[in-house]
């Protein structure tokens, strides 16, 4: 059903969307977590 309403070409740019959508925010959690190892060590 979801495969007939969608080609795979705009499968293919979806999933390219959401990884270039994601990449962003796992930097960004990595950078909170590297801040709280380092007011970790602080205290």
């Amino acid at each position: 059903m979801f495969h007939k309403e969608i080609s795979s070409t705009d499968m293919k740019v979806l999933t390219v969307a959401s990884v270039f959508l994601t990449l962003p925010f796992i930097f960004y959690a990595r950078d909170i977590a590297h801040s709280l190892r380092d007011i970790a060590e602080k205290r």
